[in-house]
């Protein structure tokens, strides 16, 4: 696994959800890049590459802490 793709709602976050998100991957340091996936059925899709600081160690204690913030099937690991 070299990435992680996390899903964010198009109708966006919080500031607090962007926060808890942010500290959710901090927390997990390692060799995962991070890519955040912004997606607007039958408009568009965009996806940004979150800077190098921000690799993760790849865990299901990741995957059920964002999928409990963002939805289930928010995160792929590639």
């Amino acid at each position: 696994m070299s990435m992680i793709v996390i899903a964010i709602p198009a109708a966006g976050l919080q500031e607090s959800e962007v926060g808890r998100v942010r500290d959710l991957l901090r927390e997990r340091p390692g060799p995962c890049q991070v890519y955040l996936e912004v997606t607007q059925p039958s408009a568009f899709r965009a996806t940004l590459k979150a800077g190098a600081a921000l690799k993760v160690s790849p865990s299901r204690d990741l995957t059920v802490a964002l999928e409990d913030l963002l939805g289930k099937g928010a995160v792929r690991f590639r």
